[in-house]
């Protein structure tokens, strides 16, 4: 399995394959930083990852020496101090997403302001350049198995009691519950499209695109042949959304990001280097 550690918070690395179902971990502290080692008999390389939290990872072979992999470390502590401090510099808190009328949402790279209605035949939609989101939903969980049945006369509206903090959080998560299975929904089509244009291209057709929860990372190709995303992923500008699958499609070549993998990535997008770094600095920025 080979993934794209560009996590959907701060963005910084990418990895090479993740570790094996059981692999060795380690760990040391090298010059004042503290390094976690984990390693798997199916990797070829030696891969750095910054987590979203600042934690550092270490992917290797499972012959590598320890002195091999500090050696390597030393050599890139350079690149990790300014990486550690573009992370810091980036680290803003993100604002906690309100499911009021005019707070903006993104989905693929513009933000659409919510309208909260009192009827819908569907708990959210996107509509006349608005998200529009049935009000008695973000009380109701039940309207999410509901969703094709015909609009009942409203009810009296709900109202968020501000000073509640239970209300305000269980309305929070309920909103939140229902952007996840919109963004899942129109991203597995999204992407799903892409990688169908995308594939004479690159020879090579994923079995499956599947959305899910990836944790840190934006996407991932398992050796079944099945590519999964994070579905923040969709929130992206669609040039960058493109990198991240493209990326994920060269994995079907090459598992992991040797020489070959970025060549037949440049061949296939010559300005990924761009992309790249753009979802490095604002991926963090797309979020709920």
């Amino acid at each position: 399995m080979s993934s794209l550690y560009t996590s959907p918070k701060p963005s910084l690395l990418l990895s090479g394959s993740p570790v094996s179902s059981h692999p060795l971990a380690e760990s040391f502290s090298l010059s004042g930083l503290f390094f976690h080692v984990t390693r798997s008999a199916k990797r070829k390389t030696l891969d750095i990852v910054i987590e979203r939290d600042g934690t550092l990872c270490v992917s290797a072979p499972v012959g590598v020496g320890l002195e091999t992999i500090e050696a390597l470390v030393t050599r890139r502590l350079p690149l990790l101090y300014t990486k550690l401090e573009k992370q810091a510099a980036l680290q803003k808190p993100i604002p906690t997403k309100e499911y009021v009328n005019g707070e903006g949402f993104y989905y693929l790279g513009r933000s659409y302001r919510l309208l909260l209605v009192e009827e819908q035949d569907k708990p959210l939609k996107l509509m006349g350049g608005r998200f529009r989101m049935l009000h008695s939903a973000l009380k109701s969980p039940s309207n999410l198995e509901n969703n094709h049945r015909p609009p009942r006369k409203a009810q009296t509206p709900f109202l968020l009691n501000p000073n509640n903090k239970e209300e305000k959080e269980n309305t929070q998560a309920q909103g939140k519950k229902l952007f996840v299975a919109w963004y899942k929904e129109h991203a597995t089509v999204w992407l799903t499209r892409q990688a169908t244009r995308w594939s004479p291209r690159l020879a090579a057709k994923p079995k499956a695109v599947q959305l899910c929860d990836l944790g840190y990372r934006w996407g991932s190709c398992n050796p079944d042949g099945t590519l999964q995303f994070h579905w923040q992923t969709i929130l992206l500008p669609p040039n960058i959304v493109e990198y991240v699958l493209v990326h994920e499609m060269v994995h079907l070549h090459e598992p992991n990001h040797g020489k070959a993998f970025w060549q037949r990535l440049a061949r296939a997008m010559p300005d990924y280097e761009e992309r790249k770094e753009w979802l490095a600095v604002n991926g963090m920025r797309y979020g709920l």
